[in-house]
């Protein structure tokens, strides 16, 4: 509801594997009625490729990098393999997809999920985690899902963090029933 009143924000949900992270992201975005979703999924193969988490996430949108200050969109675009050059400081990447992100939800909020983020590669999660320091004025929702068994550098962030915990017998029986 905060991102419908630009009022977005990021929660990180933790827990052991099969705890069922991915099945609370896919709910949230099949109630996430009128907002548009962007979404990446760490691959544990993957997580020495730099910015592949972010390739997986912009590519719906790469359309509005013609609207983001040059200096960004041509960072993102050489992070994203789109042009050559230079790769930028983590600063200008930082603010371009905060920028990039905050235009994607001009026209209705939007709901970013970010799926096994303990094998997001490095350079995207550290993007992710400026982006969602700074999306407190902005109608943009970001939910990132990890194990808590292994290191992310979702952790120790300051970024409000949920840890699932595992159901008791008693309690897996009692939501069984409903």
């Amino acid at each position: 509801e905060g991102a419908r009143r630009s009022a977005g924000g990021c929660l990180v949900v933790s827990g052991e594997a099969g705890i069922g992270k991915t099945a609370l992201l896919a709910a949230s975005a099949e109630a996430a009625e009128g907002f548009a979703v962007l979404q990446t999924r760490g691959v544990e193969s993957d997580a020495e490729l730099p910015f592949t988490g972010m390739v997986e996430l912009v590519r719906p949108i790469v359309p509005l990098l013609s609207r983001l200050p040059e200096r960004q969109a041509l960072a993102l675009e050489v992070a994203l393999a789109i042009r050559c050059g230079t790769a930028a400081d983590q600063l200008t990447l930082g603010a371009a997809m905060l920028n990039l992100l905050t235009l994607a939800a001009e026209s209705h909020p939007l709901l970013v999920l970010v799926d096994d983020a303990q094998w997001v590669d490095a350079s995207s999660a550290e993007v992710f985690v400026f982006a969602a320091h700074r999306l407190s004025a902005d109608a943009v929702l970001v939910l990132v899902a990890q194990r808590s068994d292994e290191p992310s550098v979702f952790d120790d962030t300051g970024l409000e963090h949920l840890i699932v915990p595992r159901l008791d017998a008693h309690e897996a029986a009692e939501l069984a029933v409903r």
